[in-house]
């Protein structure tokens, strides 16, 4: 659909803690000033499409790969290649946002069926596992990568989760997010080479690791003033997470208040609340949603750009309380941060492990001089 944006997430952090892989595909690239052109253009005709410019935003048009890999917290790779994607190959990944529908569709792709963008290809198998294939270079300080990594699922996901909502009662799902796998097992070699001694390395990669999609039919809600998300993986148990504010929550407030201080309903994960909250802990045997699960935001600081992150995340559910300081920043941006989390809990299995956590405030995307620095870090294809 016009506007619409999806993607498909995998992560990987060794198992001695030192490196961190974060791979994405996607549909309609949330982060593509051009794609945001257009929609912006789209929004300026009533979202009408002209018969003359029918592909006008359409998501296919921008898709994107996008890979990070850091070493001990520090930037080896990255790169963010975009470029159209081949129709037919991609729409089993992307059915429904393809076709204008709300939701993520039923089921997985199928095996064998490929989302590629550019050299960047990714297939499922028939036991289910998924294999990344890479070769691409980035446009900052051209640093050529490639690699091949298999990624085994080794605990179930969650369903499909409504995370926002939009039409005129609030009530049609406008963005979902879905696990598909709460822990998996990533093993492969990556290759790349430095700008600076023009040296190859090499990266045997034994890892656990995660994997997510979401779906967007419409582009972001004007309502949600920051995305935060995370991950932590111990010996037996992962918690993931979601938390949405509203434009008019504050930073770093208490989860809720926003909504109730406008005098409206609604909890975690319901249309009208404040702050939506999703908090998911899993273990090797599968995973659930964990109903009145909360997550807060501590310590909301600015970085060098401006942006606003928390320095401390925060959560309470299903007989477990945990925090979360920030160990690392490791992506910098004036839109977009992501941190490294060390875990405290009473949890054995859980204390002191280290995860993810990303921070995106789409308003701060609305800053012309924002939308110009990232096309200096995307290389756009063919």
């Amino acid at each position: 659909m016009a506007g619409g944006y999806g993607w498909y997430y995998f992560d990987a952090i060794s198992l001695d803690g030192r490196w961190v892989l974060v791979a994405t595909w996607h549909s309609g690239y949330l982060f593509s000033p051009r794609y945001y052109d257009e929609v912006l253009e789209l929004k300026d005709r009533g979202w009408i499409q002209q018969e003359e410019d029918y592909d006008l935003a359409d998501p296919t048009n921008y898709g994107a790969f996008g890979l990070a890999l850091y070493d001990r917290g520090h930037t080896e790779a990255y790169v963010i290649f975009e470029g159209p994607l081949v129709r037919g190959g991609s729409d089993p990944w992307f059915p429904n946002l393809h076709v204008g529908e709300s939701g993520l569709g039923e089921g997985l792709p199928p095996p064998d069926a490929t989302l590629g963008v550019g050299e960047n290809r990714v297939t499922r198998d028939q036991d289910g596992a998924f294999h990344l294939e890479f070769s691409d270079r980035s446009k900052w300080l051209n640093v050529a990568v490639e690699g091949k990594l298999k990624v085994r699922p080794l605990a179930a996901g969650s369903r499909a989760i409504p995370m926002a909502y939009e039409g005129a009662a609030g009530m049609e799902v406008a963005h979902e997010w879905q696990i598909l796998a709460s822990r998996a097992e990533v093993t492969g070699a990556i290759h790349w080479r430095s700008p600076f001694t023009g040296r190859t390395r090499k990266l045997t990669l034994e890892a656990l690791g995660y994997v997510d999609r979401n779906s967007g039919r419409l582009p972001i809600s004007p309502h949600i003033d920051r995305w935060l998300w995370g991950r932590f993986q111990g010996t037996e148990r992962t918690i993931a997470y979601y938390r949405l504010d509203r434009s008019d929550a504050p930073l770093g407030g208490v989860p809720g208040d926003a909504g109730k201080a406008a005098g409206e309903g609604g909890g975690a994960g319901e249309p009208g609340g404040g702050a939506r909250e999703f908090l998911f802990y899993g273990d090797r045997s599968g995973g659930e949603l964990i109903e009145g699960g909360r997550i807060t935001a501590a310590h909301v600081r600015r970085n060098r750009w401006g942006m606003p992150h928390p320095l401390e995340m925060r959560g309470s559910g299903g007989g477990l309380d945990w925090r979360a300081p920030v160990a690392r920043d490791i992506d910098r941006g004036p839109f977009h941060v992501r941190c490294l989390n060390r875990l405290t809990c009473d949890d054995p299995a859980l204390d002191g492990v280290i995860g993810i956590t990303e921070c995106f405030v789409p308003a701060r995307w609305d800053i012309p001089l924002f939308r110009l620095l990232t096309r200096g870090r995307i290389r756009r294809g063919p």
